[in-house]
């Protein structure tokens, strides 16, 4: 994979980096309309974009691998590396504490979890 500089917005300037991602990919799209979430995969190394798609749909968590391959992409500085680690910490527990939430309601949205 070819590390490339991307879009001026940097990971700091988010507190979601579901959002961060999406907004990366659109940037990407407008300034190249045959971009894709297939070309974005094949550009990090990954065979399919079933794991890109999930994480941008926030159905699947950042792994360690995922986590180091889009560090290297978006050539993330130390400072960045360690707000994504904590936006992604952010997300784990947004999502736990919902889960908590659903267990002790009968609320119709937690049936879509």
């Amino acid at each position: 994979m070819n590390p490339i500089k991307i879009d001026s917005r940097r990971i700091n300037e988010y507190d979601d980096y579901v959002l961060f991602l999406t907004d990366h990919f659109n940037f990407m799209k407008l300034h190249n309309p045959l971009w894709s979430l297939s070309a974005w995969a094949k550009h990090m190394g990954f065979k399919n974009t079933s794991t890109l798609s999930r994480v941008l749909k926030n159905q699947r968590e950042i792994g360690p691998k995922l986590f180091h391959v889009l560090c290297t992409y978006f050539q993330m500085n130390e400072e960045e590396i360690r707000h994504f680690k904590i936006l992604i910490k952010k997300n784990q527990i947004k999502k736990l504490e919902m889960k908590m939430f659903c267990k002790s309601s009968k609320l119709p949205v937690c049936s879509m979890l």
